[in-house]
C-alpha cells in the first residue's frame, strides 16, 4: 500500500496531469455497432473518445497540445484491436494526435491530426495509402 501510495504521489507531482489522460477503456462488443458506444454529453464535455477501429492490431499514437510533440506536453497511448477510450482535455479546446506508420527503421509516415473536445474518432488503416490513419466517427448512433 505504501509503494501504491508513492508511486500515485510521484505521478501526479511529476506529471502534474500536463498531458491528455486515459479515462475509460472499453471494448466493442464483437458483432455490435461502434456508434453504441455513446460516452455521453457529461463524459464528452471536456474529452475525445478514439476508437482503434481495426479488428486484429494494436495501434499506438502520441497526443500532445501542441503538433511539435514536446516530451513534457504529449503522451503516447495505445488501444487493442477493436478498443476504444476516452481522453481527459484538461478544459482545453483540443488536442493534437500523431499516428506513426513504420515500414521499417529507416522508413516511416506520419499523419498529425487536431482533436476537437466533444467529438469521437476512428483510428483505421488506410488500405489506399498503407498507413494508420484517422478520421472523425459518429458518438451517437442513428435514430429512424
Amino acid at each position: 500500500m505504501k509503494y501504491w501510495l508513492l508511486f500515485f504521489f510521484l505521478g501526479i507531482t511529476h506529471l502534474g496531469f500536463a498531458q491528455p489522460r486515459q479515462m475509460d477503456y472499453f471494448h466493442k462488443d464483437h458483432g455490435s455497432n461502434w456508434q453504441t458506444l455513446d460516452p455521453g454529453d457529461h463524459i464528452l464535455a471536456n474529452s475525445v473518445l478514439i476508437g482503434n477501429y481495426h479488428s486484429r492490431a494494436r495501434v499506438s499514437f502520441t497526443l500532445g497540445w501542441t503538433d511539435r510533440f514536446e516530451k513534457e506536453n504529449s503522451s503516447i497511448f495505445s488501444l487493442e484491436a477493436s478498443f476504444a477510450s476516452t481522453f481527459q482535455l484538461n478544459n482545453r479546446d483540443g488536442c493534437w494526435i500523431r499516428i506513426v506508420t513504420a515500414f521499417s527503421k529507416n522508413q516511416t509516415t506520419e499523419v498529425v491530426y487536431f482533436l476537437e473536445k466533444g467529438n469521437c474518432y476512428a483510428i483505421y488503416w488506410n488500405i489506399k495509402k498503407r498507413r494508420w490513419d484517422m478520421a472523425q466517427a459518429s458518438c451517437r448512433m442513428e435514430e429512424n
